[in-house]
C-alpha cells in the first residue's frame, strides 16, 4: 500500500486525485500485517467505520476570488493547533474557451511553513464547476500511520506550523 500511495499519476498523489477512495479505506479498514516491504494488507473492521468521526474547521474568513490566470493567491490561515491532518480547497475555477483547450486545468498549492522549505502540491481540477482539493501536508508515505489501530500512531510527533497557502494556475 505505501509504495502506491505515494506513486502519483501527472506528479499529482493518488490522495489529492482520489480523497473518497482513500478515506474510505481509512474509515473501514485496518492495517492488519506487511506482506512485503512497501505493501501492506488491510483487514475490514466494522467497529473502526462505527468509531470514525471526521471534523473539519473552516480557516479562512471569507471567500477569495481572483480573475487573472496565473496569479498566485494567498490564502491566510487561522493559526492551527497540531491537531489537523488534511487540507480541503473548495473553489470554482473558470476558463475561456481557449484556455481550457491549450491548458490543462492543473493547480499548485503551495504550503508556506513556519520552519522548513516550503511545499508545492499539484492538485487536478474540473473547470468551470464547484471542485474540492485535498491535500495531506506531511510526507505521502505517513499516510500508512492511520490504518494503524492505534489513534497515538497517526500522526508524527513533530510537524511544523502551516503559515499560509497560496494557489497558482
Amino acid at each position: 500500500m505505501e509504495s502506491l500511495q505515494t506513486f502519483g499519476v501527472g506528479g499529482v498523489s493518488n490522495f489529492t486525485r482520489t480523497p473518497s477512495v482513500w478515506l474510505y479505506w481509512q474509515r473501514w479498514y485496518k492495517h492488519e500485517f506487511d506482506t512485503q516491504p512497501g505493501l501492506m494488507l488491510l483487514h475490514r473492521d466494522e467497529e473502526r467505520g462505527r468509531r470514525w468521526n471526521m471534523t473539519s474547521t473552516s480557516v479562512l474568513a471569507r471567500p477569495v476570488q481572483s480573475r487573472r490566470a496565473s496569479e498566485e493567491i494567498t490564502l491566510p490561515v487561522t493559526p492551527l493547533g497540531n491537531d489537523w491532518d488534511f487540507i480541503k480547497i473548495n473553489l470554482r475555477a473558470e476558463y475561456p474557451v481557449w484556455w481550457k483547450l491549450l491548458k490543462p486545468s492543473i493547480f499548485v498549492v503551495w504550503l508556506h511553513f513556519d520552519r522548513g522549505p516550503d511545499r508545492s502540491v499539484p492538485a487536478i481540477v474540473q473547470p468551470d464547476h464547484p471542485y474540492d482539493i485535498w491535500i495531506y501536508p506531511w510526507e505521502q508515505a505517513e499516510l500508512a500511520n492511520y490504518f494503524s489501530p492505534n489513534v497515538q500512531e497517526w500522526r508524527v510527533a513533530s510537524r511544523p506550523r502551516l503559515q499560509s497557502l497560496s494557489l497558482q494556475s
